[in-house]
């Protein structure tokens, strides 16, 4: 390095990768859940969501995580009063690989597979909230995986799924800094 060239940069080593066997997900996730569902501790896992007249009540206590090649999809047991009887919503989301890493991107349908009388009205906000719920539950096994040399947690870099496993890459927070004229 000569007199006048800064520093190389280094980063730090990536974290290892998490395996994140489904049925840890699971637990995990019905935790993080009720953080989305802005539920209080101790309070009823289920939230009624109202736009105008309409209701849906979720029961975010019964939300079903399954993992596949390239492939979350999350179960939600849903009621209103034109279904009588408690319905499960499924919403799946695409997200990468091991093969074929994504980083946080995920694409979902347009449409959740559900009754007719619920994804017509609530597929935007079922599919919103699942979202919601994978990157807050990506957030917490990272957090719980451990903290950057600034003492923070980690953060999700990328999210993917096999068979039975989801996979999360943690890593540091980036420092930016603004550079002094």
């Amino acid at each position: 390095m000569s007199g006048g060239e800064p520093p190389a940069f280094q980063a730090p080593a990536a974290p290892p990768l998490l395996r994140v066997p489904v049925q840890l997900a699971q637990r995990t996730l019905r935790q993080t859940v009720r953080l989305v569902a802005d539920l209080p501790r101790g309070s009823s896992p289920d939230v009624v969501w109202r736009d105008g007249a309409n209701e849906l009540l979720v029961h975010t206590g019964g939300i079903s995580i399954t993992c596949l090649p390239g492939l979350v999809a999350f179960g939600l047991s849903v009621t209103c009063d034109q279904l009588g009887k408690d319905a499960t919503v499924q919403v799946p989301l695409g997200v990468g690989t091991p093969d074929a890493p994504a980083g946080l991107v995920m694409s979902s349908l347009a449409r959740p597979v559900g009754p007719d009388v619920v994804v017509d009205v609530w597929s935007q906000a079922l599919v919103a909230f699942v979202w919601e719920a994978l990157v807050q539950l990506a957030q917490t096994l990272c957090a719980q995986a451990g903290v950057d040399p600034t003492k923070r947690p980690l953060v999700p870099g990328a999210v993917a799924a096999t068979r039975d496993l989801l996979l999360i890459q943690p890593v540091v927070r980036q420092q930016l800094r603004r550079r002094q004229p």
